[in-house]
């Protein structure tokens, strides 16, 4: 397995089941390194519970639940999870090739109450479910972005301090 490390003030708060993690939208995140089992996936899945505190803000209007993801595009990125405030949407990305995304329609994020997102990747599609109901899948086929050493962060993009959780 991987450990994460709590960064810049992340801490324990009472979840949906058990405990979450708690984000105040400027320095909180999880990093748990280079991940280099998660280059080239055939299939991929990401789940989260979350619970935003506003639909507002994030450097081009984005947030980041979970990711790996490089700046240097597609080929070196194996996943994205984000939400998009713009549209007050989720947004589901695997790398490769080329950028692959499901989408959930616009105004589908709600605040101060949980929901549960997650992005799978099996191959074939790349599909986002919310609340366990299908939401948008796009074809896709081969294998994830090869990450070059950039970690997993949950609640943050490697290098956007601005597009935090909250």
């Amino acid at each position: 397995g991987n450990t994460g490390t709590l960064t810049g003030g992340a801490t324990t708060t009472a979840g949906r089941i058990g405990q979450a993690l708690s984000f105040d939208g400027v320095d909180d995140y999880v990093d748990v390194g280079t991940v280099s089992s998660l280059n080239g996936l055939s299939a991929l899945s990401v789940s989260a519970w979350v619970k935003i505190n506003t639909l507002e803000g994030g450097e081009s209007n984005l947030r980041y639940i979970a990711n790996q993801e490089s700046g240097n595009g597609s080929t070196e990125t194996p996943f994205i999870l984000r939400l998009d405030t713009s549209n007050d949407d989720y947004e589901f990305y695997v790398g490769g090739s080329a950028y692959v995304s499901a989408v959930t329609a616009n105004n589908s994020a709600l605040k101060d109450m949980w929901q549960h997102v997650i992005g799978v990747y099996d191959g074939a599609n790349v599909t986002i479910y919310l609340d366990g109901s299908q939401r948008a899948s796009s074809a896709k086929t081969g294998g994830t972005g090869v990450d070059p050493g950039n970690p997993l962060r949950i609640g943050q993009i490697s290098g956007a301090a601005s597009r935090q959780w909250s």
